[in-house]
């Protein structure tokens, strides 16, 4: 009811005339379809005998009935898929992923939450060849013995991967979707530590404009994750994995060069030369005039120099400003 009073107040509800849509009808389908998702759920308002709103079925088979004055709300589900701007289907699949991980993640290497956030998009767009497959993993697995330990946590044995050399089995389209996300992953992985983006594409045999936007996209995919992890509680190991991890992957380098790397003018190799050359921070920066950081750096200007400095001073006044209002409150948290 609440939600029909809120409808008749809006400019969609005086052109009913001219549309002539039902639009309570629409609306009612929508909320049975967001209830049949997981996308709502209702609380029942009372026990008494009152008219069916609607009926709905969920996933586990269950008929439930809502009537007019239960209250609807967003689901965690919902709430998840909305804070991580995915689609409900899409949020269920992060979900699922999510409580597989959770019971055996490897951390040794990457390679495990690198096959988490490997971007959908471009796992749809890549072609397997198997025998390219074989030879990379067992490539990566002389390199790191734990890299099988990943692929057995993920479902993919050794005697699989062995029979895809000279084997030409068919795959189902889940075993196949599996072997796709695992093939990104490992080319994630070998972007992760430092290979030159032209030679990964080379070794697994797709377009360099694949490779180049794979970062990128996969540490979009990290955040929309750790977005996802922030509503559900029991995923606070990965909320905190996921935050900084989806930052390095879009600048792909050591977690030491990560504050030069959110300084302007300033990549890759520009923030390896600063390391190099002492500046580790970004109160090494601030500290530095124009001039000697352009003596120090090569093939920067002292313009671009000023413009990098102020940046990082003004980074640091923001950072400042967050530590006094944080003593402030303890100051009057302590009185």
């Amino acid at each position: 009811e609440g939600i029909q009073d809120f409808v008749k107040c809006t400019l969609a509800y005086v052109q009913l005339d001219i549309s002539k849509c039902n639009m309570f009808e629409d609306i009612k389908n929508v909320l049975q379809n967001l209830l049949s998702e997981g996308a709502l759920s209702y609380k029942s308002k009372s026990k008494e005998t009152r008219s069916i709103l609607l009926t709905y079925v969920d996933d586990d088979g269950t008929e439930h009935s809502v009537y007019p004055n239960d209250e609807l709300k967003i689901s965690k589900m919902g709430e998840a898929a909305v804070n991580s701007g995915k689609s409900l289907e899409d949020a269920k699949q992060i979900e699922s992923d999510m409580r597989k991980a959770y019971e055996s993640l490897v951390l040794t290497q990457s390679l495990h939450l690198l096959y988490i956030v490997a971007p959908r998009d471009v796992i749809a767009s890549i072609h397997i060849n198997y025998q390219t497959f074989s030879e990379l993993f067992f490539d990566l697995e002389r390199i790191d013995s734990s890299i099988v330990q990943t692929a057995k946590a993920i479902g993919i044995s050794m005697a699989q991967v062995a029979r895809m050399r000279t084997s030409t089995s068919t795959y189902s389209s889940a075993q196949t979707s599996m072997h796709k996300r695992f093939y990104v992953a490992m080319m994630l992985f070998e972007l992760w530590n430092g290979r030159d983006i032209f030679d990964v594409a080379k070794r697994f045999k797709v377009d360099r404009g694949v490779v180049s936007k794979l970062m990128s996209s996969a540490s979009s995919e990290a955040y929309s994750i750790f977005k996802f992890c922030e509503v559900f509680e029991e995923f606070w190991v990965f909320k905190e994995i996921l935050e900084n991890f989806s930052k390095r992957l879009q600048y792909c380098c050591s977690l030491e060069l990560l504050p030069l790397m959110e300084l302007p003018s300033v990549k890759i190799g520009r923030a390896k030369m600063m390391y190099a050359a002492g500046i580790k921070s970004i109160m090494d920066v601030a500290a530095l005039t124009p001039e000697d950081f352009s003596r120090t750096i090569k093939f920067i200007n002292v313009q671009q120099a000023t413009r990098v400095i102020r940046a990082a001073k003004y980074m640091l006044r923001a950072e400042f400003d967050d530590i006094c209002e944080k003593l402030f409150a303890m100051t009057y948290v302590l009185k």
